[in-house]
């Protein structure tokens, strides 16, 4: 009777601690506050573009306290990392709580003194920059 106690007691502490773990990995931070990216004049005029992925840790009050970027241009991980740090979240559970998006960068058109960004979100996964030469339809 008490290996079945103790493999039961066992089996229940398994649970418990798995549907903890999958409870902390599922949650969702959610965004508070936005800062809409640009796309720098610095890297639209060295024609670069690219995919940013952006590793940030949110404190316990739902603010980014570090970010590093990687997978691109030097200028568009800093432009990335500066930005994220801007964002608020709500107050995650535990803390602090890693989360990743990635940034894209994205020219359109021929160099132009002219040229207007835009910003498209599809949260939590990416954010989409994209310099396009023009005026921005209002």
């Amino acid at each position: 009777m008490g290996a079945a106690m103790s493999r039961f007691a066992t089996v229940c502490i398994v649970l418990l601690l798995s549907s903890t773990t999958f409870g902390q990995t599922g949650e969702s931070v959610c965004v508070k506050h936005i800062e809409v990216p640009e796309f720098g004049p610095l890297a639209r005029a060295a024609r670069l573009a690219g995919k940013v992925t952006v590793s940030f840790t949110i404190d316990a009050d739902g603010k980014v306290v570090e970010a590093k970027g990687t997978g691109a241009p030097g200028v568009l991980c800093t432009q990335s990392e500066m930005n994220i740090r801007l964002w608020t979240f709500t107050k995650p559970t535990s803390a602090p709580r890693v989360q990743t998006i990635v940034y894209v960068y994205l020219l359109e058109g021929p160099p132009s003194d002219h040229y207007y960004s835009h910003a498209t979100f599809d949260l939590p996964e990416q954010v989409t920059i994209t310099s396009r030469v023009g005026k921005p339809d209002h």
